[in-house]
């Protein structure tokens, strides 16, 4: 009778294990989780819209004034954040912005450095 007990105990903890690995197994293939990969292989997280205050190509840096984060960045009216020094990407081609023209930046929040007010930029692009 005891041997019978322990045998039927072992099987029904082996079908519980089965059980187990099986619901794992459906919930860990989800879309959800490949959503969330996905989204962190974006590396752009942030966007911030200001004026161009000056160009300085030798530095390879922008003063950037009245920056405030974009509307896809923000819920209700913008902030101005002041004036921000910007690290342009290598590739940026400074031709392509002057003093007084509008930019929106494309930058990682990991460089988003509030103290000194300074960001490395993944893109700057002018607002036509």
């Amino acid at each position: 009778m005891k041997r019978n007990v322990l045998l039927l105990g072992s099987v029904l903890l082996i079908i519980l294990a089965i059980a187990l690995v099986s619901l794992i197994s459906k919930t860990g293939s989800s879309k959800t989780s490949g959503d969330v990969r996905a989204r962190a292989g974006v590396t752009k997280t942030l966007e911030l819209t200001g004026t161009v205050n000056s160009v300085d190509e030798e530095k390879g840096t922008l003063i950037v004034e009245g920056v405030y984060l974009s509307d896809k960045n923000r819920a209700g009216e913008p902030q101005n954040l002041g004036t921000w020094t910007v690290t342009a990407p290598g590739t940026f081609n400074f031709a392509s912005v002057f003093p007084g023209q509008e930019v929106v930046i494309g930058i990682d929040a990991a460089t988003f450095l509030v103290e000194s007010q300074t960001v490395t930029a993944l893109t700057i692009v002018p607002v036509q």
